[in-house]
């Protein structure tokens, strides 16, 4: 969670300064105060700048007050404290959508998939820029994939087909189609663990090269054509990950 934090949030997290439509909610002292608040967390000073945004919470309920406050608690790691502010903020000015955007890393650090996902959905159907809206359906895809894993863990494997569905709806998710290739071999379904394992390879972005072929192997295994198994096998056997997998495949098939 904490290199999560570390390296995402540090690149989403653009500063907000009281702007003209705001001017006259606040005023010149509170808007002073907020802006040794963002000095201070421009400079990595985390809990100075939530002591300055506290002091001018006191005078304004400033919705921009309570995303700046949210962001340094981010900073500071304290993810509850932090969601608490952002809320906040958005019940002030529920037209700040990028909130909904901020909220659903930081459920999705906290494994909190569900509410991640709401959140997330919430900031796609407002966001107009298409290479942001990319980004958090990506997160979106990551967190049906995570819930689809741990459905799998579980026994539960229509759920986790589900949400594996969900996942590549979302993005095209190489771990995805991987996990539904994985899941459809276990189920029996061949045929579409077969496709699953291409479209992992078509898509491979997080993968290495092997794993696709690894599970069209083991699929074509079980449907009895081993020309075709041993085939995916070869192409596999170097692979650094399912290498030994591959070749432990063969050497049964020989």
């Amino acid at each position: 969670m904490n290199k999560f934090i570390n390296i995402v949030f540090l690149l989403l997290f653009s500063f907000l300064t009281i702007n003209a439509q705001d001017a006259e909610k606040v005023d010149p002292e509170t808007a002073k105060i907020v802006a040794e608040g963002d000095s201070f967390l421009k400079s990595g000073n985390y809990d100075g700048a939530v002591k300055k945004y506290d002091e001018a919470l006191k005078s304004s309920q400033n919705y921009q007050i309570y995303y700046q406050k949210g962001i340094a608690l981010i900073k500071l790691k304290k993810l509850p404290e932090a969601t608490t502010a952002l809320k906040k903020s958005l019940e002030k000015n529920p037209d700040n959508y990028s909130v909904y955007d901020v909220l659903g890393k930081i459920e999705y650090a906290s494994k909190d998939y569900e509410a991640a996902i709401e959140h997330l959905q919430k900031y796609v159907e407002k966001e107009p820029k298409a290479s942001s809206k990319q980004k958090a359906k990506q997160l979106i895809s990551k967190a049906y994939y995570s819930m689809g894993g741990q459905a799998k863990v579980d026994g539960n494997f229509e759920k986790a087909v589900e949400l594996l569905q969900k996942s590549v709806a979302a993005a095209d998710y190489d771990l995805a189609f991987l996990k539904l290739a994985e899941v459809y071999t276990d189920m029996g379904n061949y045929e579409k663990a077969i496709e699953n394992a291409d479209k992992a390879l078509n898509s491979r972005k997080t993968i290495s090269k092997g794993a696709p072929y690894y599970y069209k192997g083991m699929a074509f295994k079980k449907m009895g054509d081993l020309e075709k198994a041993k085939e995916n096998f070869l192409l596999g056997e170097k692979d650094r990950e399912y290498g030994e997998q591959c070749k432990y495949e063969l050497a049964k098939l020989k």
